[in-house]
């Protein structure tokens, strides 16, 4: 058996930025359909969700997917789970400054165990985010 090791293990704070540079070669164009599609779909997305949620971020990265809904959802907090613990803390910091109105939540997690949320989310209206076709929002 040839040696090998899962990936998760490589999402540490240097494997996390070289994915994000990974994000921005011509040749990986799922980011770019990614936004295509919420640019596209947007304002149904708003309507079909509401202002006020609690986007829960999984597998956030550096959160730039769901920043981008911020403006339409109006959200009062935002909590990104990501298995790369110190890039997230790092992006969530820069996230936080540009949106000082709003509670950012970071929690690190490799979803090889059960997610548990901790009890500052806010228990109602929570919006699921893993990707565009798979978003739930939970009444």
């Amino acid at each position: 058996m040839r040696p090998r090791i899962a990936p998760r293990f490589f999402y540490d704070a240097l494997g996390s930025r070289l994915f994000e540079a990974i994000c921005e070669l011509p040749e990986y164009d799922l980011p770019r359909a990614e936004r295509e599609i919420e640019d596209a779909h947007r304002a149904e997305i708003a309507a079909a969700v509401g202002t006020g949620c609690t986007p829960i971020d999984l597998g956030a990265g550096n959160g730039e997917k769901a920043e981008r809904l911020f403006g339409p959802l109006e959200p009062a907090q935002y909590v990104a789970v990501d298995i790369s613990t110190e890039f997230l803390r790092e992006k969530l910091a820069c996230l936080q400054d540009r949106h000082p109105q709003m509670e950012i939540i970071g929690l690190g997690h490799d979803f090889w165990r059960r997610l548990l949320l901790p009890p500052q989310v806010r228990p109602l209206r929570r919006l699921f985010l893993s990707a565009l076709v798979d978003w739930q929002v939970h009444a």
